[in-house]
């Protein structure tokens, strides 16, 4: 008694996207969005907005920066390691994901585009 019904491991790593999806409020906004938005982000052709192209460009040059100094190896490998994957085969995972992330939010929120420590939220979801 008195523990809330808490799971004593937590949420177990299959069920945790689903979950944070849940309390993040984020399953409702996708259902609001047209199923194409988050590819739109990713996949912008540019040239129809200068200034778009340039906020983006130099958020890519920023992301770029960071996106590997992200984590610590350590941390990168503990994170990797509850969810079952080898630390290679993860970061091969997880740069890529970490910087479609940041760039669909660099360009879904002009007005902030990218800044420092964006990546280590960003970094927690895409772990999540």
């Amino acid at each position: 008694g008195g523990d809330g019904g808490a799971l004593p491991a937590g949420i177990p790593p299959a069920c945790r996207a689903m979950v944070w999806m849940k309390l993040s409020g984020a399953s409702e906004m996708a259902a609001l969005a047209a199923p194409t938005y988050a590819y739109s982000l990713l996949n912008h052709p540019g040239g129809a907005d200068d200034e778009m192209d340039a906020l983006m460009a130099k958020a890519e040059v920023e992301i770029n920066k960071d996106i590997n100094r992200t984590f610590a190896d350590s941390e990168i490998r503990e994170c990797l390691g509850a969810l079952g994957l080898e630390r290679q085969m993860g970061l091969e995972w997880f740069a890529p994901k970490l910087k479609r992330i940041l760039l669909a939010y660099a360009r879904h929120h002009p007005a902030i585009g990218y800044c420092q420590s964006l990546n280590y939220l960003a970094g927690l979801i895409a772990i999540v």
